[in-house]
């Protein structure tokens, strides 16, 4: 109502407002312009130590506190289950007190890192990543993941009353379908983490599928310029 012009970000946002009488252009979105990695796989692990023939699994656990206090420990704990066949690497958001995640860690064989997210994605073979802006950066690198999400349980319940969206995961939401696996609240488990981790890294096939689509994904948002053509339309 108070404005005359829309410039929309994702796909699907340009034919709700359309269908309600706005004026508005899908203008592509702007980490499609940011997100790329800077070395090859093969130089990322060499930096850090690890082997480039293991499979490797990098945890992004939120960039807020909360979402680290709930998230991390069933993270951790699904990398001693999934077990020594894998390397894990552990990026750490710039917006969080390394000292303190690094405390939380404890002794696991975990490579630590902060300020190098979208290479350790791009080195990866999975990522294992919180829901939010993370999850389209990772789609955006085309790397397969499983979306995880906690929150209080009073909040969540809250959310059920007003949320209507058949995915939680920006990457489901673009894709219009369940492309890669979410657990929400009591699913993210251990257990669960390293059954829909093993499901996708032991099968070349559904990974295949998922790395397809989330390059479909990758084509939905646009071919980038997303800022130019938002202030062209500004001005």
């Amino acid at each position: 109502q108070r404005v005359d012009r829309l410039a929309a970000i994702f796909p699907f946002e340009s034919a709700f407002y359309a269908k309600h009488g706005c004026s508005v252009d899908f203008v592509g979105h702007p980490l499609v312009d940011r997100v790329h990695p800077t070395r090859s796989r093969e130089e990322t692990l060499r930096q850090y130590g690890l082997d480039p023939n293991r499979k490797t699994i990098v945890l992004l656990p939120g960039s807020r506190a909360q979402e680290v206090r709930y998230l991390l420990a069933p993270m951790l704990k699904a990398t001693r289950l999934l077990g020594d066949s894998y390397q894990f690497i552990l990026a750490v958001a710039a917006t969080l007190n390394l000292e303190q995640v690094n405390s939380q860690v404890d002794q696991s064989p975990i490579c630590i890192i902060q300020g190098d997210t979208y290479n350790a994605v791009h080195a990866s073979d999975l990522a294992i990543v919180a829901s939010g802006t993370a999850t389209l950066e990772t789609a955006l690198l085309e790397r397969p993941m499983v979306i995880v999400y906690r929150m209080a349980p009073v909040t969540y319940a809250l959310a059920r009353l007003f949320v209507r969206v058949p995915h939680i995961g920006m990457p489901n939401l673009i894709a219009e379908q369940r492309l890669v696996p979410e657990l929400i609240q009591s699913q993210v488990t251990p257990e669960r983490i390293t059954a829909e981790a093993r499901q996708l890294l032991n099968n070349p096939q559904a990974y295949r599928v998922v790395q397809e689509g989330l390059r479909e994904v990758r084509r939905r948002l646009g071919s980038g310029g997303a800022a130019k053509r938002a202030a062209k339309i500004a001005l």
